[in-house]
C-alpha cells in the first residue's frame, strides 16, 4: 500500500466549504487531476491529466448545496482546447486527503443520491 492510499480523509465542515474552495483552488491550481465517479453502475474514470482550473460551490441550488469542477488547459500551437466542467448536486459531505507531503491528494465530494466524486491528483 502506498502513502497517497493510506492517508486519512478529513471531513470539512459545512459552514467552512466556501472559504475552504476557495483555499483548496488556490493552493492547487493548474495541478493534473484524475476525476472519478462511484455510483451504483460502479466507478467510472471522467477524465486523466486535466488541471484544475477551479472548484466552486452553490449554495442557493434548488437541490441543495451544489459545486462545479472546473477543469482544462488552452491549446498550443493550433492543438484544440480541452475542458471539462462537471457540476455535482445535492452534496451532503466534502472530505479531503492529503500526502505526506502535507500536500493535496484528493477531494471526494458525497451526494445525496449515494454518489461519490473524486478529484485526485496526480
Amino acid at each position: 500500500m502506498n502513502t497517497q492510499e493510506r492517508a486519512a480523509r478529513t471531513t470539512v465542515e459545512s459552514t467552512q466549504w466556501a472559504d475552504f474552495l476557495y483555499a483548496f483552488t488556490n493552493r492547487n491550481e493548474t495541478r493534473a487531476t484524475t476525476l472519478e465517479i462511484y455510483d451504483d453502475q460502479g466507478d467510472q474514470e471522467q477524465q486523466r491529466g486535466l488541471p484544475l482550473v477551479g472548484v466552486d460551490l452553490d449554495t442557493h441550488s434548488t437541490h441543495g448545496p451544489s459545486l462545479t469542477i472546473m477543469l482544462g488547459e488552452d491549446s498550443t500551437e493550433g492543438d484544440q482546447d480541452r475542458h471539462l466542467t462537471h457540476t455535482i448536486t445535492g452534496v451532503q459531505a466534502l472530505l479531503f486527503q492529503r500526502n505526506i507531503d502535507d500536500q493535496d491528494q484528493a477531494l471526494h465530494i458525497e451526494s445525496k443520491d449515494g454518489t461519490t466524486t473524486v478529484l485526485t491528483f496526480i
